[in-house]
């Protein structure tokens, strides 16, 4: 393929091409929307007229009241307006249709002869494999690194899942027991009885049985980090005992409900020193990642160089 650098300048066109063609669509719906809005105005607008033209009630009462011509000039200058109106709104959808149409037939021609780029740069870089000297060697380098990083990426991915997953349950978790701490708290200001009783351990179940999905999320996400990013500790719950309900349910003691709400809020806050731990594994991955992809670029940038200066 002749002129293989013109071509790459070409078809760097190609992503503000379908910029402006989105940006283009957009402005044909809104276009789109004032022309049906002006299309209803001129009906109703001839509407109008109609009904003063017609030998109406309506009409005959303003020919009783001397308006009758007023009124007439008043809405026919207003037919004429909203008419102009849509004509000219309807002509600037036209020209932005045909706007659409020239860029989506740029972009298919360029789309073309990115195909034939692309199918020439694989021509080259099955000969670049085999080259012998400095830029096959060279090639060849990059080749093995872009294998690193892809597995790298792959490794990334997989631990950044994992630590949603493990910050999504300590969340749960968290909001358990932050709905359990509602009710302790009006167990202590309050006299809630047997409702807010159980309310409070409805919650405080479900954090506890969310907990141990959580254990199963973050040691799933220590299994999944590299060496070099200290992952959490397995945190742990104080757990109300069951001797511990049974005295809360039956003494319903100030000094109970206060140990009982303490313990809640020591967990609460245990979870959420968890939670910004797994924020910050994310933070890390994530600029990991973005390095990862940062130097896979820029080393595919490299082989493209190569490539295209290769005969």
């Amino acid at each position: 393929m002749d002129n293989i650098e013109e071509i790459r300048i070409k078809i760097g066109a190609i992503d503000t091409l379908e910029r402006k063609l989105a940006a283009c669509n957009g402005r044909i719906k809104e276009t789109e929307e004032r022309v049906g809005g002006l299309l209803k105005e001129c009906e109703n607008q001839k509407l109008n007229v109609r009904k003063i033209r017609d030998e109406s009630l309506y009409s005959f009462f303003l020919k009783m009241l001397g308006r009758y011509r007023e009124k007439l000039k008043k809405e026919e200058r207003e037919e004429i307006e909203a008419k102009l109106e849509y004509d000219r709104v309807a002509a600037e959808l036209e020209e932005l249709k045909k706007e659409k149409q020239e860029l989506e037939n740029k972009i298919n021609q360029l789309l073309m002869l990115e195909y034939r780029y692309q199918a020439e740069l694989d021509r080259r870089r099955a000969a670049a494999v085999r080259l012998e000297g400095e830029k096959g060697e060279k090639f060849r380098q990059l080749e093995c690194e872009n294998d690193l990083i892809i597995g790298r990426l792959a490794e990334t991915e997989q631990a950044l899942a994992a630590a949603l997953r493990s910050r999504q349950s300590a969340e749960c978790v968290l909001h358990a027991f932050k709905k359990a701490e509602i009710w302790a708290v009006y167990c202590l200001t309050e006299s809630g009885g047997l409702i807010s009783h159980l309310a409070k351990y409805s919650h405080i179940d479900n954090a506890e049985s969310a907990f141990n999905r959580l254990i199963s999320h973050l040691k799933s996400l220590q299994a999944e980090l590299m060496d070099d990013i200290e992952g959490v500790e397995l945190t742990c719950i104080s757990q109300i005992t069951s001797a511990e309900r049974i005295l809360d349910y039956w003494m319903d003691d100030f000094v109970i409900d206060s140990f009982i709400c303490e313990k809640i809020r020591e967990n609460i806050a245990g979870l959420q020193d968890l939670i910004s731990s797994i924020a910050d594994i994310e933070d890390l991955l994530n600029k990991r990642s973005q390095q990862l992809e940062n130097q896979l670029c820029h080393n595919r940038r490299l082989q493209q160089e190569l490539l295209v200066h290769l005969k």
